[in-house]
């Protein structure tokens, strides 16, 4: 059974349970794979270190444009209240295409470096207030993405389904209701677990993190007002609960980092860094953390606006930017993406590319 790990008030005891491990695999990222070994590929950056050697933005034309990287290469899909767009390193390229009878794109995610799927409309309309979640009527659309960023086609994938995810074993998941379903490319899909908007570390292990209500506040959906659990599968059989837990995000080195909720002090960031740990904070006041890829730096939003670069073991900070919403990194840690909030606009995403003082790891060239 699942083992609940240290709640949000520091009194409250670490709780242990049994729980089973799968013989022959390291716990941390599946079979054959040690915490040490995860270590050393991780590459240390010091964040006090940190220079943004350029930036370029776009101007989003959704007030939810809801970016997301490509897993390979730095071109950045995105949502408009028309359709869907792919945007070009450095601002130069543009991409938007309408969808079909008024078809709305909700989270889309990069399946591979050449298609995006994306869903139905789940979120409330602004100003909307649901006390009861309705499934969303629709599906999982697939859009073709050519070489030079432009959507070449849109295919229908599955009738069910919203809110994809990348999944594990090369698929994807989305969500049906309160169950979570894995998709392959066949279009054919398996049940996978009860909860809510998953966290996969990479298509080829087996850590994924998941959500057991869909908020971290009273839920009508569940029926649950303790704001419900962040479920950390480290691997089959190995699984602790984190409580009040969201937006996970796996660093580098195997670690799950995460916010954790409270209705009386804020959000914090929080750090766990192996089964049957307990979670340290990283930082208190923030939220929407980003583990980089490589480097052992995780970005954080501060609740009062502004990007925080950390070290993964909270032993050095930095302010990075005095403005920005959910940081996002790209495939290899060289450049931040950020939502600049505007009054009564669209947010502008900008793009931070860093470099290290005396430390390497300049951002790539020509990559795409």
């Amino acid at each position: 059974m699942p083992r609940a790990i240290a709640s949000y008030s520091m009194a409250v005891q670490l709780r242990l349970a049994v729980v089973p491990v799968l013989l022959g695999c390291v716990l941390l990222a599946g079979c054959g794979r040690s915490v040490s070994e995860e270590a050393v590929r991780m590459q240390h950056r010091d964040p006090t270190a940190v220079v943004v050697a350029r930036n370029y933005s776009w101007e989003a034309r959704s007030m939810r444009p809801q970016p997301r990287w490509n897993p390979r290469v730095n071109l950045v899909v995105v949502r408009s209240d028309e359709g869907l767009g792919i945007l070009q390193e450095g601002a130069g390229g543009e991409y938007y295409v309408p969808l079909r009878g008024g078809q709305e794109a909700w989270d889309p995610q990069w399946w591979g470096s050449s298609q995006v799927i994306f869903g139905p409309r789940w979120i409330p309309r602004s100003g909307e207030r649901v006390r009861r979640f309705e499934m969303p009527m629709g599906g999982l659309v697939v859009a073709d993405v050519g070489g030079d960023g432009s959507i070449t086609g849109l295919h229908d994938v599955l009738d069910r389904g919203y809110a994809p995810r990348p999944g594990i074993e090369g698929g994807m998941f989305a969500q049906y209701g309160e169950d979570i379903i894995l998709l392959d490319q066949l279009g054919e899909y398996d049940y996978w677990s009860k909860g809510f908007f998953p966290t996969a570390r990479g298509p080829t292990v087996s850590s994924v993190a998941y959500q057991t209500t869909p908020e971290p506040y009273p839920d009508y959906w569940t029926g649950r007002d303790d704001g419900g659990e962040l479920v950390i599968r480290w691997s089959p059989g190995v699984v602790d609960l984190l409580p009040r837990g969201r937006n996970a995000t796996w660093a580098a080195n195997g670690s799950l980092v995460a916010t954790q909720y409270s209705d009386d002090d804020g959000p914090r960031v929080v750090v766990v860094d192996e089964p049957e740990s307990s979670p340290r904070v990283l930082a208190e006041e923030a939220q929407h953390p980003a583990a980089n890829p490589r480097f052992d730096i995780v970005a954080v939003e501060d609740v009062d606006g502004g990007i925080r670069l950390l070290s993964l073991d909270g032993s050095r900070e930095y302010r990075l930017a005095r403005r920005g919403q959910r940081p996002q990194w790209n495939h290899d840690g060289t450049r931040l993406l950020v939502q600049e909030p505007r009054t009564g606009q669209p947010p502008r995403l900008r793009v931070l590319v860093l470099v290290w003082r005396g430390q390497g790891g300049g951002p790539t060239h020509g990559s795409n």
